[in-house]
């Protein structure tokens, strides 16, 4: 496990992370040792806000927020052990 602090609250540089969603997408191999690990978590975000639709879909929406809500503080069984 990482040690950075707010590892997906700092933003990488824009060039380098936009190069790495780009060459994934491509299929080009991307060496993630070589690059500095918040230029790969801005990639992922990146990627991620640049969805046509949410991995959480609008169909399902209403059921993510609630499904949330109900295991906010692991209160359930279910959230209990997740």
């Amino acid at each position: 496990m990482t040690q950075s602090q707010g590892l997906y609250r700092l933003s990488g540089v824009k060039s380098k992370y936009v190069k790495i969603v780009a060459d994934s997408i491509k299929g080009k191999q991307v060496d993630f040792a070589e690059e500095e690990l918040v230029n790969i978590t801005s990639a992922l975000k990146h990627f991620f806000r640049e969805l046509p639709e949410p991995l959480l879909t609008f169909e399902f929406h209403q059921q993510f927020v609630d499904a949330a809500s109900t295991c906010w503080h692991y209160t359930t069984p279910l959230c209990a052990s997740l």
